[in-house]
């Protein structure tokens, strides 16, 4: 490879790397505005599952920023802006558990698991039943009801084990 294409190629990895972290930093702008719906309805459980349900079809219709969202190390203002996401989602959580409607051993972090199962859900029915994925989240979200609740085996991730686990 000359010293001309090998340079060449680093403003265009630059460019795609600048885009990459704008999609990402949408995304999480998009995952925010949701929860910022969610806390103007008045129910809880409403709430709660308005969240879920459209980060998963946000997920569902965008797989591939998943994806970049692991590879991009965050800025300081796209850590801010997750940051102030997840504080309105953890609102959401607290809000749905003091009204007795969510159980009251889920955490935030928890909602990796919904997106990790329901990402392979998305990639196994795409082609099959594109949808499906709603049925699958619905059957989770009935697990989640407190009246549903029962001990679990282990205890949540804190956010640093979850941020390493994402990372790999």
């Amino acid at each position: 490879m000359s010293a001309a294409n090998g340079s060449a190629s680093i403003p265009s990895a630059r460019r795609a790397a600048a885009r990459s972290a704008a999609a990402v930093a949408d995304r999480v702008e998009a995952g925010a505005a949701i929860a910022e719906q969610a806390l103007e309805l008045t129910d809880p459980w409403e709430s709660f599952t308005f969240l879920v349900e459209r980060i998963c079809a946000l997920q569902a219709g965008d797989r591939i920023l998943g994806e970049l969202a692991l590879r991009n190390p965050p800025s300081a203002a796209l850590e801010r802006a997750r940051e102030h996401g997840h504080a309105l989602m953890r609102r959401i959580i607290v809000r749905a558990q003091e009204a007795g409607a969510l159980r009251p051993d889920w955490t935030l972090e928890d909602i990796a698991f919904i997106t990790w199962s329901h990402t392979s859900v998305v990639a196994a029915t795409a082609n099959v039943a594109p949808e499906l994925w709603r049925r699958n989240l619905a059957l989770i979200l009935d697990g989640l009801r407190a009246k549903a609740a029962h001990p679990l085996p282990v205890p949540a991730l804190i956010e640093d084990q979850l941020m390493q686990a994402m990372r790999g």
